[in-house]
């Protein structure tokens, strides 16, 4: 994502408007439009006012690979962080079930298991008890990865 993407983004997040965020930062309108257009960069005082008022880091905004977290993930994080130890093992719950049917690479057996149970065509084949539980982990990330392949992930 480029500079100018990850702005607007992070102002969008805040619900801000171009003009909204150039009066907050002591900035022209015109200038937020050519920063999320690519089209310029604002200086590095500019910068650091950016971050703050949109709450991001200036890895986030500046390092074209960065492992900062985005506006999203930092709200995401902050809502997380609100819950009580029940909605977080909420969101830790539905986090891992997105992700193993995202990724569909199994660790444990038991979710390897429930994810064969899931296919129609396997359902009497998941009912063979006789495969050991590294079996049944290597046929469902095999499965998995075939599948990944097919839809082009």
């Amino acid at each position: 994502m480029t500079f100018g993407e990850k702005l607007r983004n992070a102002r969008k997040l805040k619900k801000l408007t171009q003009k909204q965020l150039a009066n907050l930062t002591n900035a022209k309108h015109n200038s937020v439009s050519d920063w999320e257009n690519n089209k310029s960069r604002p200086d590095t005082n500019t910068i650091i006012q950016l971050c703050e008022v949109l709450d991001i880091s200036p890895d986030y905004l500046l390092i074209q690979d960065s492992n900062a977290f985005s506006g999203e993930e930092q709200e995401l994080i902050k809502k997380f962080r609100a819950l009580d130890v029940r909605g977080k093992e909420t969101v830790k719950c539905v986090i891992d079930k997105e992700y193993s049917t995202t990724v569909n690479y199994f660790y444990e057996p038991k979710r390897a298991r429930e994810y064969l149970e899931s296919i129609p065509y396997l359902a009497a084949f998941n009912r063979n008890d006789s495969f050991s539980d590294n079996q049944i982990l290597q046929i469902a990330n095999a499965i998995s990865s075939f599948r990944n392949k097919q839809d082009g992930r």
